[in-house]
């Protein structure tokens, strides 16, 4: 269940698209056990090495747990079978079981969601997982990663050939 301001900044922006047919995006954050949490919807978990990689995919993982608890969401959860989960995660997160969520989240059901690689590999992850159909992605590099290496990074994932031409075919 989303706060009541993020939610209402959810549905005005589900409404621009609406009326004008553009994409939107809805960044947040929110406030869990006081560590602050910055959320979006395409998930990605990167770095220079593998245990960085593994480190970016924990945090990750309860990016998907918070997603997976909130009804809005439930549809994507039952797409992939999952509702049970989705079910069992609101109940968590009523009982205000935040930090106990994220195991929920098999490494199965973490690779549903997430395109996982280091920078040398992240393109190919990304067109992987996400398929060319989404616009955006946000790319949380670690700290002292040279201006070369995060420019390398960007350039390759820009390439991704993408298949949104607009809604309607415009």
């Amino acid at each position: 269940m989303l706060p009541r301001d993020i939610a209402e900044r959810l549905v005005e922006q589900m409404q621009v698209v609406l009326a004008t047919e553009q994409i939107r995006s809805v960044d947040y954050e929110l406030q869990d056990h006081g560590v602050v949490q910055h959320f979006e919807a395409r998930l990605v978990a990167t770095g220079p090495d593998e245990a960085t990689v593994r480190e970016a995919a924990e945090k990750v993982r309860y990016r998907v747990a918070f997603y997976g608890s909130t009804p809005a969401y439930r549809p994507v959860f039952d797409l992939h079978g999952l509702s049970d989960l989705g079910v069992k995660l609101t109940e968590m997160s009523k009982q205000g079981a935040w930090s106990k969520m994220a195991t929920e989240i098999s490494d199965d059901v973490l690779e549903l969601f997430v395109a996982r690689a280091t920078y040398e590999g992240l393109p190919e992850a990304i067109a992987k997982r996400y398929g060319g159909i989404v616009d955006t992605v946000s790319i949380d590099f670690s700290p002292g990663t040279s201006a070369a290496t995060r420019r390398g990074v960007i350039e390759a994932v820009q390439k991704i050939p993408g298949t949104f031409k607009g809604f309607n075919g415009r």
